[in-house]
């Protein structure tokens, strides 16, 4: 098969299935005239070389507004300082959060988080973790993540777990599940794109969207190849989002008009190899384009 024909059939699909009730519910009028929250995670290689502030300051002249932190425990502090400082929102940011079945813990402290994020409706993006040597199943892990969506509830922010290849909640499948189990409007999931294509086909895309979408918080997307993609490594998964196969427009044309899903979409730059200024420059770029492609969107 062409590679050009995999999107095309790909859309084929999508809109097919949409019109068989993937319809979300109808979007309010605050929806429509409220802006989609849009940023990146800079975690590209030529990012994390960057001083924060010169990359604070790059994003905001290119025109975003947008943040999704990929940082140590000791740079947190000052990388919120830095975007703020810059006029950029800290949107999200990426945390470890570890279980032994009983207790847990997480790489930046949940209580700095919830107190510097106060307030601003980000999104705390959990991926999952088991100490070693201990277990732990879904329902132990539902128990302690619900009473981390009620601290989140009280300090005005969300939780979403974020699947990822080879954590303990790895699948959005599995991560909906437990969502599911806590049920707290606090708490949700992550769809991102490179690691639904590591363990899916893209076929199986739309019935598992479709599946979650009642928990979705937050979507991660790039530019990736099709075919096998499963057997593709993380530089054909992980590309910049004006690069690669995959039909972006009608994966979001599905996700933000088909399924109403109104909450932020942020780029994964993870390893990209490109100056840090170029990404930044061709992704906000890629997204005017789509939005234009998609007026809805």
């Amino acid at each position: 098969m062409s590679r050009f024909r995999v999107p095309v059939l790909l859309g084929i699909m999508f809109t097919l299935i949409a019109s068989c009730g993937w319809a979300g519910e109808t979007a309010t009028s605050a929806d429509k005239t409220k802006p989609r929250v849009f940023g990146i995670m800079p975690n590209s290689d030529a990012m994390r070389r960057t001083p924060a502030a010169q990359l604070a300051s790059t994003m905001k002249a290119i025109g975003y507004t947008n943040v999704a932190l990929s940082c140590t425990p000791k740079q947190f502090d000052s990388r919120v300082k830095t975007y703020r400082n810059a006029g950029i929102q800290v949107g999200a940011v990426y945390v470890g959060w570890t279980t032994d079945g009983k207790s847990s813990s997480c790489n930046i402290p949940l209580n700095t988080v919830f107190d510097r994020l106060r307030d601003t409706s980000a999104i705390v993006m959990l991926h999952t973790h088991v100490a070693k040597g201990a277990k732990a199943d879904e329902q132990q892990i539902a128990v302690q993540l619900k009473q981390l969506a009620r601290q989140a509830e009280k300090a005005g922010v969300t939780v979403a777990i974020y699947p990822h290849v080879g954590f303990r909640l790895a699948t959005l499948e599995q991560a909906t599940r437990v969502a599911d189990a806590i049920d707290h409007p606090s708490l949700g999931v992550c769809f991102n794109l490179c690691h639904f294509l590591k363990q899916n086909d893209a076929r199986d895309l739309p019935a598992k969207l479709r599946a979650a979408k009642h928990r979705i918080k937050l979507v991660t997307i790039n530019g990736a190849g099709v075919g096998d993609t499963r057997s593709m490594g993380w530089d054909k998964l992980i590309q910049p989002i004006n690069h690669g196969d995959f039909d972006l427009k009608t994966l979001l044309d599905l996700i933000c008009i088909q399924l109403q899903f109104k909450g932020p979409i942020f780029v994964q730059c993870y390893n990209l190899k490109a100056p840090a200024r170029t990404i930044l420059q061709e992704t906000f770029d890629k997204w005017q384009h789509l939005k234009t492609a998609l007026p809805g969107m």
